[in-house]
């Protein structure tokens, strides 16, 4: 599988409620 995804702070992405990948 993919590799786990980093810490959202690390990322400045969504929560991890949000799904795995970036709606960028």
């Amino acid at each position: 599988r993919a590799a786990p995804l980093p810490p959202p702070l690390a990322t400045g992405g969504p929560p991890p409620s949000a799904p795995s990948h970036r709606p960028c």
